[in-house]
């Protein structure tokens, strides 16, 4: 501390926005003074340069207007976090006939972190760029060999790149088992049978249908959501041999019509235990309490966990979890494309959650921003964690600004977007983000 101003090692945001095509931002946390949080945009320095793609030229459908994430591991084990981004490709029944000359010429990227502040983009010799329209992705280890592995969720045929521990990967999943091919927007690695390796959850979406777009009018973007049939989110077991086995059934968890856009798993419950839940666009939420069975039961509406703060059906986009007021139990984030809806966990350990938007100062934003991704993080490193939220509109091309809000440890929230620099009084379409040091 030095008149009044503290100097710390900065945790990077990378942002990933849409503005025709997308433009990924890196906001780095230079300077913070006492009770502020202050970024600065440092992408085209770094080498960090990605131009997103829908596959196409025109915004027209569901899938493109999903959007797509990032995430960061560290694939060559030099200590140092790499970047991963998903992209849209042109994908025939998919794409429009006049943007045909896309075909073939987009990917995604991996960007290998050198250690002094810069990137390289190094997708071509890593061979991670992908042959389906990616969405979204999640890196762990699978087969315990010190390497982590990347799983690609695609609309079609899942992607699973196994790490050959020489800076290359190795697309594996139909020899692994993951031959489903639905509309995947998320999955979390987790144990949930405690044999030592990683299983999967993977969430899907809706299954597309081209012909249901037609006649809809153009001028609100495209159709939404409950035009088009659920799809159910699965759940495979790691068999421990490089192979997986769909355990969705018997675990528990088969819920053919969801439309799920992200799922998480924690410890809610403080019992030692993995609780997952998935966040649902236009119907309830889904969240699983595993039994003295060891199978999952779905207890959303119980853990008021099913739908918005007034009951209603929300467009529930990813969730955050963390312990926001320091009281033992975790707490969830989610960012929604009406609303912003705070849920708190109550340290009497049985009653559900409660709802803490409006209480926590996080009302005033309500219907002001769609929201689809969020981070909970000490920016300030004063021992609370603030909140990082991604902003864009769901249906066309109009930017939005992306917000950040300070904990002030007092179970509220302040709005410090106005003055942590020049990126939060930019407006982009934003889709998803991630935090990394």
């Amino acid at each position: 501390m030095r008149n009044g101003t503290k100097v710390c090692a900065a945790p990077l945001i990378a942002l990933l926005a849409l503005r025709g095509t997308a433009v990924t931002a890196l906001l780095q946390q230079r300077r913070e003074t006492a009770g502020g949080i202050r970024f600065a945009d440092v992408a085209k320095g770094s080498g960090l340069i990605f131009q997103q793609s829908y596959g196409d030229r025109r915004l027209d459908n569901i899938v493109e207007g999903t959007g797509t994430g990032v995430c960061v591991f560290d694939y060559n084990n030099d200590g140092f976090l790499d970047v991963y981004f998903p992209n849209g490709k042109w994908t025939e029944g998919l794409s429009d006939e006049d943007s045909r000359d896309l075909r073939g010429k987009l990917t995604n990227h991996l960007f290998r972190n050198n250690g002094d502040g810069t990137f390289t983009d190094v997708t071509r010799q890593a061979g991670v760029g992908g042959s389906r329209y990616s969405v979204g992705c999640a890196a762990a280890d699978y087969d315990n060999d010190g390497y982590v592995d990347l799983l690609v969720l695609n609309y079609g045929q899942n992607e699973l790149f196994h790490n050959n521990g020489n800076g290359t990967f190795t697309e594996v999943a139909t020899k692994a088992g993951l031959t489903d091919a639905r509309f995947s927007l998320s999955a979390v690695w987790y144990d949930y049978n405690n044999d030592g390796y990683l299983d999967l959850y993977i969430a899907n979406y809706v299954k597309y249908d081209k012909a249901r777009d037609a006649g809809f009018d153009p001028a609100a973007g495209y159709p939404g959501p409950l035009t088009y049939s659920g799809q159910p989110n699965l759940l495979y077991r790691n068999n421990g041999d490089g192979t997986f086995t769909d355990v969705t059934r018997e675990m528990g968890l088969w819920k053919p019509d969801g439309r799920s856009m992200s799922v998480t798993a924690a410890d809610f419950n403080n019992d030692g235990r993995l609780e997952l839940l998935s966040t649902n666009d236009a119907m309830a939420n889904y969240y699983f309490e595993m039994n003295a069975r060891g199978v999952y039961e779905e207890h959303a509406l119980d853990m008021n966990l099913a739908y918005g703060e007034n009951g209603e059906n929300v467009a529930h986009m990813g969730p955050v979890v963390g312990d926001i007021n320091r009281d033992g139990w975790l707490d969830i984030f989610i960012a929604n494309l009406r609303d912003a809806s705070l849920l708190v966990r109550r340290p009497n350990g049985g009653q559900g959650f409660d709802n803490w938007t409006d209480r926590a100062g996080l009302g005033l934003t309500r219907g002001e921003y769609s929201g689809w991704a969020a981070m909970l993080y000490d920016f300030d490193h004063d021992g609370w964690l603030d909140l990082f939220k991604v902003n864009g509109s769901a249906q066309h091309e109009y930017g939005q600004e992306n917000v950040i809000f300070r904990n002030r440890g007092n179970s509220k929230f302040e709005d410090v977007s106005a003055t942590a620099g020049p990126h939060f009084r930019e407006k982009h379409v934003g889709r998803g983000g991630t935090g990394f040091d």
